[in-house]
């Protein structure tokens, strides 16, 4: 497993899975979309800001847009 390490305020693991999926994908993101990353089981969303944390409790604050 990769180190916790944070970029950009995700954490490298996340940041590998977005790019892993990404590049065997044939199209952008819909807006919403969720992927879960396959190291640390964190749920990420896609907005038009970038991919972000997916809050799992209601009112949860998501911050930090990584763009990738």
């Amino acid at each position: 497993m990769l180190d916790k390490i944070y970029i950009g305020g995700l954490l490298r693991c996340c940041i590998a899975t977005i790019q892993e999926i990404r590049a065997e994908a044939t199209e952008p993101p819909k807006d919403g979309e969720l992927l879960t990353c396959k190291y640390c089981s964190e749920s990420i969303r896609w907005d038009k800001d970038g991919w972000r944390w997916n809050p799992r409790e209601e009112g949860k604050e998501v911050e930090n847009a990584q763009a990738i």
